[in-house]
């Protein structure tokens, strides 16, 4: 083959490497538009749904259209373009897992574009709502509106999430509005209050905005009588205040498959009369019909002598934090890891609890939730709550107790044995007593954490939430609920100059042994490369040395035959 051939020949080759290049390039494509693959490495996942989302999605019978609309101006807002890119990213998964019964659409509007300003009519009579954005121009800040939510419609209906500017609890309420459509609710949440001193308005009123953010449908009730018949969660803080006909009622609502969430002090603290004792016990018929099912909030106080919150006191000169072991600290090895109310949880706070005793015959199915440590005690008569009395740790403790629980299964009547009450005049008592039904309990043995002084810390709001949802739901949203809440707290920490000796660990470890570590791995491979090229570079010195001798000594022997 001579040179014009091999240089034609090479010319081919090229050629048809080139062309299959391209060819693979054009199939590449090809597939990535028809394969949908993604891959995220955040923490819990969040750029993924979740396997509850997947299992609705296979619900879907028909076409489940979702639209997302958002203001050309909200991608200019600080922060919301990242919402955005977000919220596309995830409703790109849904149309992905929903199996060709999902349909996704993304439109962009501006209110100065005259053609867009029907549409953006429309959509607000949907729900998407108009807020006041800030904008930033060099030093300068002015508002704006936007708008970003979404409008789902399916076999007719239609659903909204009218205002999405955070990627918090997208996934969630999506899958809420998603059940909502599919017809999957299992009935609407009653929020009942019932004490001599205390108010939903008044002393729970952060309560009521939590709860009726989530369950938007969610009604106040007065009494058990006025239990409406689609109510099958009731939330019920205290029940002091009930009559016999009231307790019959709400043990009747019990029998036919009702679900309640019970908050109940078993003891009564009295700030309102300082002359007299600082607490009693609590007279809460409620109570007493728990204690019936087997469950019971004892009149009692708890301290915790390992796990508490201090309190700010006012001193001489400075506010001290003094100890205070009657507000316990729930720690993450004392809440049960095994039921989805609180696995996720590392801390949870109560205030002034009482403790909780479960009768042998549902022991073994009666889920426990909070405890507390096995450093704890219990008050059940001369009642303290100063802060004075626990200034140091005179009270032993030796004990662990139950503070909340949950349970789903048989319950017999608070009136197995008992005639049903007369009604109130002008009140018509409809059916028969029934005496044992199957009922689901979510039992916390205190309210104060709830009240507007306390409830202000998320732990503590995703307790009741999640007690909602495992009651109302399957308990399957739960984990969607909590997905992107990371808490890494330093458990181990008991004391400030543990604290200090950590952070020190920690801060010396990242910006000295770091660096130092790096640059002794650079000095170790500058010479050991150093001493490798050291070898080859003797090597090939004997190498080239040896022809050389050898071609030294040919020369020679030729000169010597031609003389």
């Amino acid at each position: 083959m001579n040179k014009t051939e091999a240089m034609k020949l090479k010319k081919r080759e090229s050629t048809v490497i080139f062309l299959l290049i391209l060819v693979n390039i054009v199939l590449f494509y090809f597939l990535m538009g028809k394969v949908y693959l993604r891959i995220d490495c955040t923490q819990g996942k969040k750029y993924f749904i979740s396997q509850p989302t997947v299992d609705l999605l296979k619900k879907i019978d028909n076409k489940l259209v979702i639209n997302y609309y958002y203001e050309k101006r909200c991608k200019e807002a600080q922060g919301i373009s990242q919402v955005i890119q977000y919220v596309d990213d995830m409703l790109q998964e849904y149309e992905a897992k929903g199996n060709g019964m999902v349909d996704y659409r993304r439109e962009e509007l501006s209110f100065e574009n005259q053609n867009h300003l029907e549409k953006i009519a429309e959509i607000e009579k949907l729900g998407v709502k108009k807020v006041a954005l800030s904008q930033s121009e060099g030093t300068e800040s002015k508002s704006t509106l936007g708008f970003s939510g979404i409008v789902l419609t399916y076999k007719g209906k239609t659903s909204s999430i009218g205002v999405i500017f955070s990627d918090a609890k997208f996934e969630y309420m999506l899958d809420v509005e998603i059940s909502k459509l599919l017809g999957l609710n299992n009935g609407r949440v009653g929020i009942l209050v019932s004490s001599h001193e205390k108010t939903l308005d008044k002393d729970f009123r952060y309560l009521y905005q939590y709860v009726t953010n989530e369950y938007s449908d969610a009604e106040v009730i007065y009494s058990p009588g006025a239990i409406p018949e689609d109510i099958s969660t009731l939330l019920l803080v205290g029940g002091e205040t009930f009559s016999e006909f009231d307790m019959y009622k709400l043990d009747q609502f019990m029998m036919n498959g009702g679900k309640m969430l019970m908050l109940a002090n078993g003891v009564k603290l009295n700030f309102q009369n300082p002359y007299g004792p600082p607490a009693s016990v609590t007279e809460n018929q409620v109570i007493n019909m728990l204690a019936a099912y087997g469950i019971t909030i004892n009149h009692d106080l708890v301290g915790d002598n390992e796990s508490y919150n201090p309190v700010m006191q006012r001193g001489s000169i400075f506010a001290e934090r003094m100890r205070y072991p009657m507000w316990v600290k729930v720690i993450a090895e004392n809440i049960n890891r095994k039921n989805p109310i609180v696995d996720e949880f590392n801390e949870v706070n109560m205030f002034w609890p009482s403790s909780i005793t479960i009768s042998d015959e549902l022991k073994d199915k009666v889920q426990p939730l909070l405890k507390t440590t096995n450093k704890s005690w219990s008050m059940a008569e001369d009642f303290k709550i100063d802060v004075d009395s626990y200034k140091y740790p005179v009270q032993e403790g030796k004990s662990q107790y139950l503070l909340a629980c949950a349970y789903e299964g048989a319950l017999k009547s608070f009136f197995k044995d008992r005639d049903a009450p007369t009604p109130p005049e002008g009140t018509e008592l409809k059916g028969g007593k029934i005496s044992e039904g199957n009922g689901k309990l979510v039992v916390i043995a205190n309210e104060d954490f709830i009240s507007n002084d306390f409830l202000n810390r998320e732990d503590e709001i995703y307790l009741i939430l999640n007690s909602l949802d495992w009651l109302t739901k399957d308990g399957s949203l739960i984990k969607i609920r909590n997905k992107g809440k990371f808490s890494r707290p330093l458990n181990k920490v008991n004391n400030l100059s543990m604290l200090n000796l950590y952070k020190n660990l920690i801060i010396t470890f990242t910006t000295v042994i770091i660096p130092l570590g790096f640059i002794a791995a650079a000095i170790g491979v500058f010479t050991s490369r150093r001493r490798f090229r050291k070898v080859l570079e003797e090597q090939f010195a004997e190498y080239s040395e040896q022809p050389q001798a050898e071609e030294t000594e040919k020369v020679e022997e030729e000169q010597n035959g031609e003389e």
